[in-house]
């Protein structure tokens, strides 16, 4: 979707705010130095996962190469929530303080996305 559309909305006025050809350049440049860790990594980080295969797509990176961080991203995100479950989920802790322990989790997860938003305002 990303790569039939991404060029396409930087043409029109409502979204050349979000979408304009600088960004879609530096997009570009990114995912052919960090795409696929950033496949990969995206998995693992709430909202992010979201617009990263727009992203990539929009970015032209090359469909081979984002299904195969894609699948290795989906498959040990499966696997670490499926042992992360096993191994904890009859913690008494766990059990009485789940919603918790998943905000938690969610906070953790977005600590990499702030160090990066730091480091660029600096």
């Amino acid at each position: 979707m990303g790569k039939k559309i991404g060029h396409q909305l930087a043409k029109y006025p409502r979204f050349s705010k979000l979408v304009d050809q600088e960004k879609l350049s530096k997009a570009e440049r990114f995912f052919n130095a960090n795409g696929g860790s950033t496949i990969f990594l995206g998995r693992f980080i709430p909202f992010i996962r979201t617009f990263i295969p727009f992203t990539a797509g929009a970015s032209s990176m090359r469909y081979s190469h984002f299904a195969l961080f894609n699948i290795i991203g989906g498959i040990c995100w499966v696997a670490l929530g499926t042992l992360a479950g096993f191994f904890f989920g009859n913690l008494p802790f766990v059990a009485d303080h789940f919603s918790v322990v998943v905000l938690g989790i969610v906070a953790v997860s977005l600590i990499p996305v702030l160090i990066t938003t730091m480091k660029h305002k600096k």
